[in-house]
């Protein structure tokens, strides 16, 4: 009898353990070892040449191993690595973590002020504190990764349709979802919609895929642009550069020119078809680390370089 009492007893802790890893727990915002994968549409480049294919690239976003103490917050430093870089260039927005209130900041180099760009504890009909009227219209919790997360989930009448990229038409839905971010990437909050929209394809930890967008068969995208060894070499001089800086092409010409800053932004865009070189003004460009790109049709290849104060 003894026995049998022993093993009903463990039968029902062990339907309350079972039961109990299903239940809801807060969730913190993941902020060592992560990574981003995300497909950046720009919409004004979409809509005045969407066939030529240079509207689009794949982007990945990371945050900084050590802390950056400002005032009297600790801050990550907000990575972006473009298409086929092979590196991680720094940016200049920074994020952080209220643990306590559930929210995440983040501020810019360019600003002392900080804003609210994630809120977990709103509820059905708040609005989020964003650039875009986001509704509340639904919170619920998903299992992702094997952890329970809260997902808000808004309403808002600027939905992004990729459908012309993968095949499927259909409306990215805007979403937040606790410990990973939102559904249109990490930062889409604070991007300005003029210039471009994210969706987020896959979200990583420690180098195992947490998230996977199923609308995106590959994990790890790429533009597929033609790599330096199948095209001439570019040479931009001088670098880092003050006034302006030039841009020989080795024997290949190019169709656009694009300079990309560290928000991933195109800030400036300049036609140079039949041109074997380029001599780009650079006044008006705030110091720091840009990308620029070179496109002919579905060739393309790009680089860095730096603007001095």
């Amino acid at each position: 009898m003894k026995k049998v009492f022993l093993l009903m007893a463990m039968a029902v802790f062990g339907l309350a353990a079972a039961y109990a890893q299903q239940q809801y727990h807060p969730v913190p915002f993941q902020m060592d070892n992560v990574v981003w994968y995300e497909y950046y549409v720009d919409l004004e480049a979409y809509e005045t040449k969407h066939n030529k294919g240079n509207w689009y690239h794949y982007i990945q976003l990371s945050l900084d191993t050590s802390n950056t103490i400002q005032g009297s917050y600790k801050y990550k430093r907000v990575n972006i690595k473009w298409d086929s870089c092979s590196v991680f260039l720094p940016t200049s927005i920074y994020v952080r973590e209220d643990t306590v209130n559930r929210r995440i900041f983040y501020k810019s180099t360019y600003s002392s002020a900080e804003h609210l760009i994630y809120d977990f504890s709103l509820n059905v009909g708040d609005t989020a504190l964003t650039q875009s009227l986001l509704i509340v219209q639904s919170i619920d919790t998903v299992n992702i990764g094997g952890v329970l997360r809260k997902k808000i989930n808004f309403s808002h009448n600027e939905d992004i349709d990729v459908g012309f990229r993968n095949g499927a038409n259909y409306q990215q839905e805007l979403s937040w979802i606790e410990g990973i971010g939102s559904t249109q990437g990490l930062i889409y909050p604070i991007c300005i919609r003029e210039y471009g929209a994210n969706v987020l394809v896959c979200y990583s930890s420690n180098d195992s895929v947490i998230y996977h967008n199923s609308h995106f068969t590959d994990c790890f995208p790429s533009n597929a642009i033609a790599t330096p060894e199948t095209i001439a070499p570019v040479t931009a001089y001088p670098n880092p550069a003050k006034d302006r800086i030039t841009f020989d092409f080795g024997g290949a010409q190019f169709e656009t020119l694009q300079v990309i800053n560290t928000v991933g932004m195109v800030v400036r865009e300049v036609g140079i078809g039949g041109q074997t070189q380029y001599s780009l003004p650079l006044k008006g460009l705030p110091a720091g680390v840009y990308v620029y790109r070179l496109q002919n049709g579905e060739t393309a290849t790009q680089g860095k370089f730096i603007v001095e104060s």
